[in-house]
């Protein structure tokens, strides 16, 4: 459904023919892969399907820990020190 209403250009409402060519699409390469070889092969093929979305999601991840890690952890305040201290178990800021 979701890449049905990308191409139709973010209509909420995609035409009904198209939505039935996908539905019919998916339910044909289901069945043959089923036919094919059997629920390992669709267990197979969907988790080959899925692995480059898992290293976008794994890049992803690493931008937002690089992104909070340059984040300050508070906003700044008048009177207080902008930096993190050298041992933050102590507070101290001497390493």
């Amino acid at each position: 459904m979701v890449v049905n209403i990308i191409l139709s250009g973010g209509k909420l409402e995609p035409p009904k023919a198209s939505r039935a060519g996908w539905a019919i699409a998916n339910g044909v390469l289901t069945a043959v892969l089923l036919v094919a070889g059997g629920i390992a092969v669709l267990q197979d093929a969907v988790i080959l399907a899925a692995l480059p979305f898992s290293l976008v999601i794994v890049a992803m991840t690493a931008g937002l820990l690089k992104a909070l890690h340059h984040e300050p952890l508070v906003a700044p305040r008048e009177g207080c020190k902008q930096h993190r201290a050298a041992e933050p178990w102590t507070g101290a800021d001497q390493a």
